[in-house]
């Protein structure tokens, strides 16, 4: 769900949040939909979160500035935290 021409940016810490900020093709070239919005979004969220534990919210980027949506249906202007109830146990 994350489209080919995203680039990540950067990617760095502050307090126990992970900033990364994308190119503009995250949001650009973003297939849309609510659902596909909110797999993108909580598959960035939850990989970092769920393999750095010590930290507990990202803050998604788009050219090192907060963006109100990807598609137009989940805010994202603020930090978020995980979501596990959107991930499929094996």
């Amino acid at each position: 769900t994350i489209p080919l021409q995203t680039e990540v940016e950067d990617v760095y810490l502050k307090d126990d949040c992970f900033y990364v900020n994308f190119s503009l093709a995250l949001k650009e070239k973003h297939p849309g939909g609510s659902s596909g919005e909110l797999l993108t979004i909580y598959s960035i969220v939850n990989t970092l979160l769920i393999n750095f534990p010590s930290q507990s919210r990202v803050q998604i980027l788009i050219q090192d500035k907060p963006v109100e949506t990807l598609a137009g249906h989940i805010d994202i202007r603020n930090p978020l935290g995980k979501r596990l109830d959107i991930v499929k146990e094996p």
